[in-house]
């Protein structure tokens, strides 16, 4: 590698790319035509995404000129073309989730979203971790054997090390572990990419669709309608085996093609640890797999005139005729309990979210978010019949066995939703980036499309 040399000429070159990435980034963001981004990133999810990820990416381009690694530009040995064959690894998985989570394509504005700032998360992160880091490593411990797979290791290392920093926006320390050991073998099949090919848009792309097809399923109202498994899933073991084979078939090729042998033996080195990295990951995410043959797709609900109110009680009560109930909190129990008795009926949970009543025309719904499993919020409600209210305790036990539940993307806020047009009124999950999950008078949940 000339890297040296090279560097004397680079620096015109990347001051150039500065230059356009901040003029097209203020084009997009703030110049004229750009009404459509605006009102992606301001009304929906992931818009802050686009607007973090084109600073740090203007960051690490003026980092890369500070150390006078512009050549990573210019230096391409291998197509394009080719080095996304060797990432098939990440073609084949991205495509596999897109075909997943496709539903989601009918939020075009959140999907622009995501794509534009999963390109700049595959420009900052590949330009840092491979572009920089991969290189001054190389020149500092040579193109040897040793180096060679010290340089992709560590680089690699410090990438996945990167990811640990998720765990302070609310993720949990076992999935920030498992996502930052997956990382750090994503980022040794990046090095291992980036070392043969040269050609770092090959890895930005690869990463950018990497992210992009996960990215798609935290925006789009598709979700299992069964609890996520909580044991070992052979279904998840098998796909994860078929995808790191498809990753080795990939790769030999261009093991083959080396002709130096401390190369050679290097990138061997690298493949089997980051082989051993991806299984180890895959492993440990197949404990807490989807079960995507039971998706269910929340179907869309139009209500074009309606008024919301906030959920902001510590106390909800029914007081119907002579019946008077009230549903309140009492540690990590939810009770609900008649008021001329005592009776009660508690549900223990895990995480209590919130919790409502809301009353229709027939009907009052007692509704509460729990975040079961460790995993996943769901949506637990019954319907009760205002006919059916009794002072009994088999009515309590009945209510009880009528419980229905329905998985969320997010950690929702209740609320109740009331259609001016047709005066019925709704009980429905909310967030500002998630929009409205309805709870439908077929007790099904629906989801309320954006306008």
């Amino acid at each position: 590698m000339k890297i040296k040399n090279s560097k004397k000429n680079s620096i015109l070159f990347t001051i150039t790319m500065v230059v356009v990435f901040f003029l097209i980034t203020e084009f997009l963001i703030w110049g004229y035509g750009s009404s459509i981004l605006l009102t992606a990133i301001s009304k929906y999810p992931k818009g802050e995404l686009v607007i973090t990820e084109a600073i740090l990416a203007s960051l690490v381009l003026i980092v890369m000129l500070l150390f006078r690694n512009g050549y990573v530009f210019t230096q391409k040995h291998e197509k394009l073309t080719k080095g996304l064959f060797y990432g098939s690894y990440f073609l084949i998985g991205a495509s596999f989730f897109i075909f997943v989570y496709r539903t989601g394509l009918k939020e075009g504005l959140a999907v622009l979203n995501i794509a534009i700032g999963c390109f700049l998360v595959g420009v900052s992160e590949e330009l840092l971790c491979r572009g920089w880091l991969l290189n001054e490593f190389l020149e500092k411990f040579g193109n040897t054997k040793k180096g060679v797979w010290y340089s992709i290791i560590i680089s690699g290392g410090i990438f996945g090390i990167l990811h640990l920093g998720n765990v302070f926006t609310g993720q949990t320390w076992s999935t920030t572990i498992v996502q930052s050991l997956t990382a750090m073998a994503a980022g040794i099949f990046f090095g291992i990419i980036y070392y043969k090919t040269k050609n770092i848009w090959s890895v930005i792309l690869l990463h950018a669709l990497w992210d992009f097809s996960l990215l798609l399923s935290e925006i789009i109202p598709i979700k299992s309608e069964t609890v996520v498994l909580s044991n070992f899933s052979i279904i998840g073991l098998v796909f994860s085996l078929g995808m790191i084979l498809s990753e080795c078939i990939s790769i030999l090729p261009f093991i083959k093609d080396i002709d130096k042998e401390p190369e050679k033996e290097s990138i061997i080195v690298c493949a089997l640890i980051g082989f051993l990295g991806f299984i180890t990951c895959m492993i440990l995410s197949s404990f807490q797999t989807v079960n995507f043959k039971d998706t269910y797709n929340y179907e869309p609900i139009n209500i074009k005139n309606f008024s919301v109110t906030t959920n902001n009680y510590q106390e909800h009560f029914i007081k119907e005729d002579n019946y008077y109930f009230k549903l309140y909190k009492e540690g990590k129990k939810l009770v609900f309990q008649n008021m001329n008795n005592n009776l009660k009926k508690e549900w223990l949970c895990e995480d209590l979210k919130d919790f409502i009543i809301i009353k229709e025309k027939d009907n009052y719904i007692i509704g509460f978010i729990d975040y079961l499993n460790h995993n996943n919020y769901f949506l637990r409600f019954i319907r009760i019949n205002k006919d059916e209210l009794k002072d009994t305790e088999e009515f309590l036990e009945k209510i009880d066995q009528e419980i229905k539940e329905y998985l969320l993307p997010e950690d929702l806020r209740l609320i109740e939703i009331h259609n001016r047009d047709d005066n019925n009124t709704y009980l429905a999950a909310y967030d500002s980036d998630y929009g409205y999950f309805v709870l439908t008078n077929e007790d099904k949940i629906a989801y309320l499309e954006r306008k």
